[in-house]
């Protein structure tokens, strides 16, 4: 499993992580925004895998209204049997995924999970994952607020040279 991981870790290390800004105008079918009191949620979707894959990644955008930060401190899905918060780090030549314990999000401010950078790791999953499927993540925060999203499952890119662990 370990080397699986480090493997999907290493395909991502192509594609550079992004901003919550540069997907601000995004306004394609894909993009649902779940909005709170104070936190809003976007464009939560997960790479369709091969079957018998045992583990993919799940990326969004977070937006915090507030004046006061955020921590993001936990996650957990319907399909998998283990979901953590990790990011990729590149030291040389090689990219290795690491366990968050928390992510922060600014004071009127995001933070974007995606492919090269923090994402939710989905691990055990419990059934193959094909494109159009959804699946509920749930988000919890250090002040104990949760919030359940809608994850939307994708196939690969046109283009995708790298196949299914292109983006992780």
């Amino acid at each position: 499993m370990r080397m699986q991981l480090l493997a999907l870790g290493l395909a991502g290390a192509m594609i550079a992580p992004v901003t919550f800004a540069d997907h601000a105008g995004h306004t394609g079918a894909h993009h649902a925004v779940a909005s709170g009191e104070a936190v809003s949620i976007k464009d939560a979707w997960a790479r369709e895998m091969p079957p018998g894959s045992p583990a993919t990644a799940a990326y969004l955008g977070i937006h915090n209204g507030t004046d006061q930060p955020r921590r993001l401190i936990g996650v957990s899905s319907t399909v998998a049997e283990k979901a953590e918060l990790h990011t990729s780090r590149r030291e040389g030549d090689m990219v290795r995924m690491e366990r968050l314990e928390a992510i922060e999000i600014p004071a009127n401010g995001g933070v974007e999970l995606a492919p090269g950078g923090h994402h939710v790791m989905l691990m055990g999953l419990e059934r193959p994952l094909a494109a159009g499927d959804t699946f509920s993540l749930t988000l919890e925060f250090a002040d104990g607020e949760t919030r359940a999203v809608d994850v939307e499952v994708r196939g690969q890119a046109p283009g995708d040279a790298h196949g299914a662990h292109a983006d992780h």
